[in-house]
């Protein structure tokens, strides 16, 4: 399934972004996971020794990706929890504040 909106994604991108390399990772992406399950299937069928400690490589190579993936996602998703620190507006516009600070001297003045 992810193979598919990996692929359905790369296309996307692929018509709207152009042929970089950065635009078509996404597209290469699914492109590998389809790969992968053929070749593993085919490795299944083949029985060669070989060809399963290649498999087992990719395997750990792939789940080692994906593990970064997950945590990529993971900090993205705590990530945005996080409220920043805004500072607060102004009670009084700054308008307003001159207009105060005009009014102050104006009464020293009289007082």
């Amino acid at each position: 399934m992810l193979a598919v909106f990996l692929i359905a994604n790369g296309v996307v991108m692929l018509r709207r972004e152009g042929r970089r390399l950065a635009n078509l990772l996404s597209l290469l992406a699914g492109l590998g996971f389809i790969g992968f399950v053929v070749f593993s299937v085919l490795v299944q069928q083949i029985g060669w020794r070989p060809l399963e400690i290649v498999r087992s490589v990719l395997i750990g190579v792939l789940t080692y990706v994906s593990f970064l993936f997950v945590c990529f996602l993971l900090y993205a998703f705590v990530y945005g929890r996080f409220r920043t620190a805004r500072p607060r507006p102004s009670r009084t516009s700054p308008s307003a504040a001159r207009s105060w600070s005009a009014w102050s001297r104006s009464s020293a003045v009289w007082w």
